[in-house]
């Protein structure tokens, strides 16, 4: 059997059927349906086809699915932010530390290395995190570190940035003790110096929040306005 007849067969198999929907898109609880929910409806507008006709068995199932679903649960669609990632758009690598509010991991997103930053309590704080989100995502500077992507449909939720392969400054130095200590000040300065030409606070500068990458130097780390 090709490619397409297995697909066509999954096709047939998928169509109306919540439960074989579930299993194979290893929906187990309420936070995975939200988050299948948004991968397809995502992947749906990004195709920018709207006559099934035109569509790929691929982009047909992911359709036939979402209907399936939110017909099945009376569920809509999520609100998304641009730069929502999900669990289905992460391969996890295992945990490389943490402390008492979170937990980081690695993982790849997208064929690239990333650090996930999983918060274990966030309390009643989900819509200041995600302006938090909407601003870091705005911001680009060699001194700051990439922000990829987040998730606030999970709960915990979690960010998406660069991974730094050198951990946070405090552990950089520790390691590397005749780092240019003033060439890091520097870079710490002028990643500081961007913030606040963006009117953003960041309001908890310390060495643990700094992180060393070796192209770019200093890197800053969660931001608040």
């Amino acid at each position: 059997m090709s490619d397409r007849d297995s697909l066509q067969a999954l096709l047939k198999k998928l169509t109306g059927n919540y439960e074989e929907i579930r299993s194979q898109f290893g929906i187990y609880n309420d936070q995975q349906i939200d988050q299948a929910m948004a991968v397809m409806e995502r992947e749906l507008r990004h195709a920018r086809v709207t006559s099934e006709e035109h569509m790929s068995v691929e982009l047909k199932i992911m359709r036939k699915s979402l209907e399936c679903i939110k017909s099945t649960t009376g569920r809509g669609v999520p609100k998304q932010s641009k730069w929502l990632i999900t669990e289905y758009d992460l391969h996890y690598c295992g945990t490389i530390g943490g402390g008492g509010f979170s937990t980081v991991s690695k993982a790849r997103f997208r064929g690239t290395l990333v650090a996930v930053k999983t918060l274990k309590d966030i309390g009643n704080t989900r819509e200041a995190l995600e302006r938090e989100m909407e601003i870091w995502s705005t911001l680009r500077h060699d001194h700051i570190v990439p922000f990829y992507g987040a998730s606030t449909l999970t709960s915990p939720p979690y960010i998406v940035s660069r991974y730094m392969q050198n951990g946070n400054l405090v552990r950089y130095l520790d390691t590397t003790p005749d780092a240019d200590r003033t060439k890091l000040i520097l870079e710490v300065s002028l990643g500081m110096y961007y913030l606040h030409e963006e009117c953003v606070v960041h309001g908890d500068l310390k060495g643990v929040i700094l992180i060393y990458f070796r192209v770019f130097g200093a890197n800053i780390h969660r931001l608040l306005r």
